[in-house]
């Protein structure tokens, strides 16, 4: 296996990840359910609206960097890493949308955001291990 055979874009999705969870652990969260009050000054407001920019931008890059990968194991005639490639990113995406529903108090998962938020990046996390130990252990390398 050639790593040049994979789009570039993987590797650049996979950085601006790592970009995003710098940049979210830089800047602290604002007002969410009662963890602040809701007087902020401008700038803890400033800081909580970057930190959960950055973190989209880890979210979206990691689910669009598991649909790159999918192509690659697609075009490598691996259909387990295929699905679990495509099954992360769309689990990603759908638990950060709810985890963002819940952040913003919608009735009934308010309580829960929190918990899918940390289960949105283990899944992330777990994904990215595992993808690497693939290439690792690939012996065709």
């Amino acid at each position: 296996m050639r790593f040049n055979q994979i789009s570039k874009w993987a590797y650049i999705f996979i950085f601006i990840c790592g970009l995003g969870l710098i940049g979210a652990g830089c800047f602290t969260t604002g007002y969410i359910n009662g963890y602040s009050t809701p007087e902020m000054l401008s700038n803890e407001y400033l800081r909580s609206i970057l930190n959960q920019l950055f973190l989209t931008i880890f979210f979206f890059g990691i689910a669009l960097a598991c649909f790159i990968f999918g192509n690659y194991f697609t075009y490598k005639r691996e259909l387990k890493w295929l699905v679990y490639s495509s099954l992360s990113g769309m689990i990603i995406l759908i638990t950060f949308l709810i985890t963002n529903l819940g952040f913003s108090n919608f009735i009934g998962i308010q309580h829960y955001a929190g918990f899918l938020e940390r289960i949105t990046f283990t899944i992330g996390f777990v994904w990215v291990f595992l993808v690497s130990l693939y290439f690792l252990l690939d012996n065709k390398a």
